[in-house]
Parts: C-alpha cells; structure tokens; sequence
C-alpha cells in the first residue's frame, strides 16, 4: 500500500513512477521466493532481486529530487521549439540546424492577429502557472536563473497586455518595411532546405503584409495611427527600396546577393548547375509577383489611412500613451527605475557632460593644431582587428582556452536602404553557426575615420559582436535565454565599450606620430564628449516629447540652446524620437545603468575588483534587467 501511495504522489515524473512499479515488482517475487524456495541459488537470486530494488529505489528518489530540474527542461525545451516553429525567419537568426533541436517545422512568418492579444494573454497566464509550480531551489544556478527571467519576461509582457495595438511594426526607422530586405539578404544557405525555406518566405510575405495591413486599420480605429510625416516616409520606402526595373535587369541586392549564396553552394557541390539556375528564377519570379505587389499593396493602404492620422506629437497624447511609455521604457530599457528618477539622473548627467564639453573647448583653443583627425589606415577590417588586440588588457578572451575570432564581413548598406537605416548595425548569426558575423556599415551617415573607428567598436569588438559571442562562449546558456530581448543590456554594453575605444583611438595614433599632434587626445575626448552629451540630451527629449507633451517648437527651441539652429535637422530629430520612442534610452540610460553596477561591484570586490574580472562575469550572466543583474553580479 505504501509504494501505491510513494508512486501517486511522484507520479508528475515519468521515471520515479517507473522505478517504483520495478521495485513493486521485485518485492513481489521476493515474497514467492522466499514463501516456496528454501535453496542456496533461490537465496542468491533474492539478494540480487533485493539490490536490484534498493538500487531501484534509490535511483527513483535521486530522479525525485530532480523533478523540477526535469520538468523546467522539458518546458524550455517545448517553449523555444514553439516559439522558433512560430517564426522560420526568426528561427533562421537563432538556430542554424533546427534538427539537431527536435525541431520539424513548416515554413511561416508570425501574422498581426487581432485576437492574438487575447490568445497572447491566456498563453502567457498559463506559462506563468507552468513556472511558478516549479521550485528554482531545485534548479541548478542557471537554470534558477533562466527560471526568474522567464517569470519576470512574462510578467512584463503580460503587463503590456493593457495596451493592444499601440506598438508600430511599420517605423520607419526600424520597422519591417526597411529592416525585411536586410534580413532576407543575410539569409545564409547551409543546404537545399535552405533555399527552399528562403523561396518560401517570400512567398509568404503577402499574407505576412496584409496582417500588418489588419493591424494598421485597427490602430486607425482606435485613433492610434501613426503621424502623417510617418506615413508619407513608409510610402516612399515601398516605392523606393524595392523596383521592378532592379529586379528585372538584376541590379537590386535581393538577386546579386541570392546569386553569390547559392554559387557557393554550387561550388560545394551542393547544387547542380541546373537547380542553381532554377532557384535563380524562381528567386526572381517570386521578386516580381509575391513580393514587389506586396510592398506596392501595403503603400496603399497606408495612403488610404492617412486621413485617420490624429496626432503629430507623443505617445501621451494618446489616450493611456503616457502609461504605456512607462510600460516601453521598462520593457526597452530593463531599468526599474521610475521616469522622474530617470530624467533626473539625465539631467544631473547632462550637466556634468556640458560643464566638460565647455573645458575640453577651452583646452583647444590653446593648441595651435586642430585639423581633422586622420587614421593610419582607414579599411575596416584592419580597424576590427586594432580593435581586437587593444581591448584584452580589460576585456577576457572570447573563450577560456583560447582566443580564436570568428571571421567577420564589414559590408556597405545598400544606396537604395541608406536613407532608411541606422548608421550601423550587427546582424546576431544562430547560436549554433556563429562563425561568419557580418556588420554593415552605412557610409552616408559615417563621417570621418574616428566615427568609422567607434561605430566599429560599437557593433564589434568589443561592442555587440563580442558581447554575443562572449554570452554563447562562456556560458553556453539553456537556448530559451535568446527568447528574452534586453535592449537596454545590449545597446548599453555597446555604448559602454564605444567609450573605451576612444582611448584606443588614442593609443593607436600616439604610435603613429604622422597622424598625432598636441591637440589629438583633446580633440578626441571632446568627440567622446559631444557623443554622450547628444545622446544624453536626446533621451531628456525622449522623456520630454513622449511623457511631459513637448512639441516640436518647444524641441526647436531646446536644441537651439545646444546650437543646433538649422530648421531641418531639428525637425528630424523630433521626428525620429516620436517615430522611436524610448530608443535613445535604450542607449544612453542602458550606459548609465551600466556604470552603476560597476561602481556597484567596485565597491563590494574591494581590492580585489579589476576590469577584466568585471566584463568577464557580467558577459557570463549574458543580458537580462539590470536589477537582477546587480544581484546575481553582487553575489
């Protein structure tokens, strides 16, 4: 009776219950045996029946205690394959192989569905039950700590289920618009499958516009659509980044690029020549009747909702906007921070940048050499690597045994995506292909050799791509962790490392004294300067447009005050924050954030803090809210 009870309660693991009926088994024909034999063999037989149970039982508590370590990885297991079957595009980032994962998928791109937020909220309800059954005490470390990002992910999400339809997938400066041809020009071929799967998407990018489309004429329903300057952007992105004429006569990206990934694989023999010359035609047929009359069909539904446009300004002109910037700037940002505490750590910091942006002035005017600084070399590749060797005195190596670098490719942003896009951004490879990364660099907005420098270093090394690499490298983290986006860990850590490789910038020009003069170091920490002071000042702006009702005259006359004068690029600014809202802070207060857990962990290491011992465990934790990022660094 006892084991029936024993084999009830553990029946929520498999195995448990399994080794209870073993030994309920055993202990049976321990009873026949001992009841009708009395021999020396039936005596051994029973011996080894009763180790055999012990051992049984045993290994049944072991498993015991480590149900929840099991069922916390049999339910990340599920929630990564559902999510990554979701989204093949999005799959195809995270997870180069979907087999090795158990992963059997049909092509799909996520559509906008209005009853998806309903839907969204029981889902997130139910995986909230899921992990709150499960003790983290039982939990390896890790896994604790996947555990209580993935409660405090679904809490937040689930908070943002009081404002359906306020966020824009069609944002000029980063929505599916521009960023789509991007993502479809990276997408890398490992095998037929994948240009089969590539082919597919295409094809699916009508019926993935028309739910943007759904979306949209809810937004404009609701009185959310987005600013009539916004919409007049989208419309000449659809137009513009993609053309018949492009794709007929070959020129545009979307074929040369889909031509050099699938002569690879022909030179691998993966392909013959005449499926690489059907693929190719398909490519373009796709091109020409799936995608281009989709771009041409979402143009002109934006056109029909632009009369529903009913604010030009911030988010808290809308109704429930200035709650739902509180909730963006949490979830962007992942600092716990209140909004007044925000703007006034922005503030205080502002200052101090302005009072040390007026001395480094003050010290040029004494130099008689000022003229624009001049690299030894001016190839990114070769910054990459100068970049690369400077940064090991405070930063540990990408792996503990050796410091193999992946290959990474520079390329240019395309002219017809140049005006459209960041100056610069690092596309993340899957977790399990991350030896080719690539960065694009957009030369309309990259104006020296020192800006091309630091944007290098922003998005490499030690910037985003070594971030990335040094996460996977070092903690070999449950797959589930790149479900979780930190912007705020991310674009900080990319700040943060930005800042160093000024004084790189100065160490290497002191070492090639053609290119140095008494007024370098000056002139370089007063670019250093003026860079934290704009992005300072643009996140005081964010705040100030988004949550206290700034307009664009009051904007002017704050940006005039910093000498930014000139009527047009004013007003993009104040565009682009209201198109962007909390992006700036993303940045600048993920920095911040940053250097208060150092000065955190400074102050408990002691004597014992150094730089490489900080980045070294806080690249080991990988990206999740500051606040629980100060408390597992700390401890």
């Amino acid at each position: 009776m006892i084991f029936t009870e024993i084999r009830t309660l553990c029946i929520k693991h498999v195995y448990f219950s399994i080794f209870v009926d073993v030994f309920l088994y055993i202990y049976k024909k321990l009873q026949v045996l001992s009841l009708y034999s009395h021999s020396k063999k039936s005596r051994l037989i029973c011996l080894f029946l009763l180790f055999f149970a012990i051992f049984s039982i045993v290994t049944g508590y072991y498993f015991h205690c480590h149900t929840d370590a099991y069922l916390f990885h049999q339910y990340t297991q599920t929630l990564f394959a559902e999510q990554m079957k979701a989204d093949t595009l999005g799959m195809h980032y995270t997870i180069a192989r979907p087999a090795d994962y158990d992963i059997a998928y049909t092509v799909t791109l996520p559509n906008y569905d209005s009853s998806s937020y309903v839907n969204q909220g029981m889902f997130l309800e139910n995986q909230r039950k899921i992990l709150t059954s499960i003790d983290p005490e039982q939990l390896t470390p890790e896994d604790a700590l996947s555990h209580e990002l993935l409660i405090n992910s679904m809490n937040q999400q689930m908070a943002g289920q009081e404002f359906p339809f306020y966020s824009e997938p069609l944002s000029p400066g980063s929505g599916m618009v521009s960023q789509l041809p991007i993502l479809l020009a990276e997408y890398y071929f490992l095998d037929k499958r994948d240009v089969e799967d590539y082919l597919a998407l295409l094809s699916c990018i009508p019926s993935y516009f028309s739910s943007i489309e759904d979306y949209e004429r809810t937004r404009a329903r609701s009185g959310l659509f987005m600013p009539a300057y916004s919409s007049e952007k989208i419309i000449r992105q659809c137009s513009s980044i993609l053309t018949p004429e492009s794709i007929r006569d070959h020129s545009h990206f979307l074929m040369t690029t889909f031509q050099d990934r699938i002569e690879k694989l022909s030179e691998t023999a993966v392909l013959t020549s005449a499926e690489m010359e059907a693929y190719t035609s398909e490519n373009k047929r796709i091109l020409l009747e799936y995608v281009i009359p989709s771009y041409q069909k979402l143009s002109n539904t934006v056109k029909e909702l632009q009369a529903s446009s009913q604010n030009e300004n911030g988010l808290c002109y809308y109704p429930k906007g200035r709650e739902y910037y509180e909730y963006l700037v949490k979830q962007t940002t992942g600092s716990a921070k209140t909004i007044p505490e925000i703007k006034s750590l922005l503030q205080e910091q502002l200052r101090k940048d302005y009072t040390e942006l007026i001395r480094l002035y003050d010290s040029l005017k004494g130099c008689g050499d000022s003229s624009p600084i001049r690299f030894p070399f001016q190839d990114p590749s070769l910054m990459l690597q100068d970049l690369e060797t400077r940064m090991k005195k405070a930063f540990p190596p990408l792996t503990a045994t050796t410091d193999f670098i992946p290959a990474c490719t520079v390329k240019k942003v395309s002219p017809s995506l140049a005006d459209y896009v960041s100056p610069a951004f690092y596309l993340t490879p899957p977790i399990d292909h991350m030896d080719e990364n690539s960065i694009y660099i957009n030369e309309k907005s990259i104006l020296d050799d020192l800006e091309l420098y630091t944007t290098l270093a922003h998005e490499g090394y030690p910037g985003h791509l070594y971030q990335t690499l040094s996460f996977q490298q070092l903690s070999f983290p449950d797959p589930v962790r790149n479900l979780l986006f930190y912007g705020g860990y991310t674009e900080g850590w990319a700040l943060y490392t930005e800042n160093y490789s000024y004084d790189y910038a100065k160490e290497l020009l002191r070492a090639n004294t053609s290119h140095y003069n008494t007024s370098t170091d000056a002139q370089i920490d007063l670019y250093r300067c003026s860079r934290d002071l704009q992005l300072c000042m643009y996140s005081i702006l964010d705040i100030g447009i988004h949550y206290d009702g700034l307009k664009y005259e009051e904007v002017y006359s704050m940006l005039a005050e910093f000498g930014i004068t000139d009527e047009e690029t004013a007003r993009n600014i104040y565009e682009y924050i209201v198109e962007e809202p909390a992006n700036y802070l993303k940045y600048y207060l993920g920095y911040l954030e940053i250097l208060e857990t150092k000065a955190s962990y400074k102050k408990i290491s002691g004597s014992h803090y150094s730089e490489i011992s900080f980045h070294k465990n806080m690249l080991e934790l990988g990206p999740m809210d500051f606040e629980t990022l100060r408390k597992h660094l700390n401890q």
